[in-house]
């Protein structure tokens, strides 16, 4: 069974294959462009999932998720993403412990891969998902872009321990790379509204 990525598209082997406000990163993976996979559920791997796995020295709550990735092939840019996050099981992910979906904001980074612009999106969560220290979790991220174009989820290096799922997360299998990744901290709450009440005190004051 083929690993429906964009090089394997390209090489005719993929058949039969069913401004946001950005809080601390707490985790992070840099695309490296090597290659792409698919993730889309609208796309022509429609069951075909990815996954990363990540561990994080200190508990936190999960915000946002970002990742880089492109439109192939008609660079037609659609944003409806859903964020799973799995237990470990095995070094392979394992029961689903959140899914939630989430607004994204997709910035053009000025590189193109593959004949078409790499983006990186900005998933602000709409629920958070609590990160317990020193725990392997995996994330897996999906979007559905309907007709056009395929999001591709870009590459990165670190672990070389990447899933994939033919069947919508049913079972995982090897996937032999990693994915681009950052993980943000809830952002914390704003002093700006506590500063202008002090401006405002400060004026009434003055007169």
């Amino acid at each position: 069974m083929n690993r429906c990525g964009i090089f394997a598209v390209a090489a005719g082997l993929c058949v039969g294959a069913a401004g946001v406000a950005q809080a601390a990163v707490v985790f992070e993976q840099l695309p490296n462009y090597g290659n792409g996979y698919f993730a889309d559920s609208a796309g022509n791997a429609p069951l075909q999932r990815i996954a990363e796995n990540f561990t994080l020295g200190t508990g936190t709550a999960i915000g946002q998720v970002g990742a880089w990735g492109v439109y192939f092939p008609n660079n037609i840019m659609i944003d409806n993403y859903t964020v799973n996050f799995y237990a470990d099981s095995g070094n392979y992910p394992g029961a689903l412990l959140h899914s939630v979906g989430g607004s994204a904001s997709s910035v053009d980074t000025g590189v193109d891969a593959f004949g078409s612009d790499v983006y990186e999106s900005t998933i602000t969560l709409n629920s958070a998902f609590n990160a317990a220290a020193g725990t392997q979790y995996w994330v897996s991220i999906t979007n559905s872009t309907g007709l056009g174009s395929d999001w591709a989820w870009i590459t990165a290096t670190a672990d070389f321990v990447g899933r994939w799922s033919p069947d919508a997360g049913a079972s995982w299998l090897d996937l032999g790379s990693d994915l681009s990744l950052r993980l943000y901290e809830v952002p914390a709450p704003s002093s700006l509204a506590l500063l202008g009440l002090g401006g405002l005190i400060a004026g009434r004051r003055r007169r």
